[in-house]
């Protein structure tokens, strides 16, 4: 299916946009998702994470959680990315997803991508996940490679195609501490440039 189909279905619904929508995409293990959740904080925004969505779908449709990752059908996909657009559509949020600004489109006030050294997300992710730093460097790459063609195939998007955003921040030799107040203070920026917040 077509990205365009997708959005200019959901173009023609009503929705009152009630606050500013900050898009945080970025790959495995670069601290978006960490990020993320302080900007919300900071600016007082509902913290959405695209996997969240894709949860609930399973649950409305009766799908253990356990059997649902084996199913990963496009209209799974294409139901979770409308429920994001919608989202973005009302704002007065915070999307976390690897195709959040890209769905989002025009409805994000500020779009915010995340690049870190694969030594450091692969430290990262073993820290996060209990793995040793090996089983963590495979496991980014798999993700990360999966997602690529997975999104190539669903929409023909190159979801590491940076051209799309207002800032590109790298994360290698930051502190967690200093990445989120980075990403605050960068996200506030863009905002008080675009719209008045």
């Amino acid at each position: 299916m077509n990205l365009t189909k997708v959005i200019s279905k959901l173009n023609n619904l009503k929705i009152k946009k009630i606050g500013p929508c900050v898009t945080v995409s970025g790959i495995s293990g670069s601290g978006k998702s960490t990020s993320a959740k302080s900007i919300a904080k900071a600016l007082n925004l509902k913290y959405v994470n695209i996997g969240y969505i894709i949860r609930d779908f399973a649950i409305h449709n009766k799908i253990s959680l356990e059997d649902f990752s084996s199913i990963v059908e496009p209209e799974i996909d294409y139901e979770s990315d409308k429920r994001l657009l919608m989202l973005a559509m009302k704002g007065n949020c915070v999307l976390d997803g690897r195709l959040a600004a890209w769905i989002s489109g025009e409805y994000s006030d500020c779009k915010l991508f995340f690049v870190c050294s694969q030594n450091v997300r692969a430290r990262r992710t073993a820290g996060r996940d209990n793995l040793t730093f090996e089983t963590a460097l495979k496991k980014n790459h798999i993700r990360d490679n999966e997602d690529i063609k997975r999104y190539k195939k669903l929409y023909d998007i190159d979801i590491l195609d940076t051209s799309i955003y207002d800032e590109i921040l790298d994360t290698s030799d930051m502190t967690m501490n200093e990445m989120n107040k980075n990403a605050i203070k960068i996200t506030k920026k863009i905002l008080n440039r675009k719209i008045k917040i």
